[in-house]
């Protein structure tokens, strides 16, 4: 097994120019293309990497992240681990969604981030996890797609992990 930590554009402690490459791009979850880029350059020069076993994983916007990865580019990623993501802004922190997408009553640039509105694209293995006791992102978020995967007829797996909170399940 090969692991790999790239940082998605707009990341913080960055230029101005690099968190402006995604601003009110939310949709993008962070550059996944560029992700995907840097894998297959790797790989190109590591012939160990297997680039038809990748998978990801995220906790929060991490995770919101990693589900997105799977829905948007299925012929990539093939398993994602998804815990307390954020899968739509509308319904998290105002002061974090804007931060990096702008005002909430740019309504289509909101809209166009909500995972559960993709989920239908589904191709992989997806295992989603909350704590119910989740203290920063609503287990809501994380439930919204589930539904819109059981309303697409998609087999996943959820992991409800009782008695913790946002941070403790690491």
């Amino acid at each position: 097994m090969v692991v790999v930590t790239i940082d998605g554009r707009g990341t913080p402690l960055r230029s101005k120019a690099f968190h402006d490459a995604w601003y009110g791009r939310m949709e993008t979850a962070g550059g996944l293309v560029d992700h995907i880029a840097a894998l297959k350059q790797l790989a190109a020069e590591r012939p160990y990497m297997d680039l038809d076993r990748v998978g990801i994983t995220g906790h929060s916007g991490g995770g919101f992240a990693s589900t997105r990865a799977l829905f948007l580019y299925p012929e990539f990623y093939k398993v994602a681990v998804s815990s307390s993501g954020n899968h739509d802004q509308r319904g998290y922190a105002q002061q974090w969604g804007e931060k990096y997408q702008g005002l909430m009553s740019d309504g289509a640039s909101y809209a166009a981030q909500v995972n559960a509105s993709i989920a239908h694209r589904l191709e992989g293995k997806l295992l989603l996890a909350y704590a119910d006791m989740d203290d920063n992102v609503p287990p809501a978020l994380t439930l919204q797609v589930a539904d819109a995967l059981i309303k697409a007829n998609k087999d996943f797996d959820l992991l409800v992990m009782p008695n913790h909170n946002h941070l403790s399940i690491y």
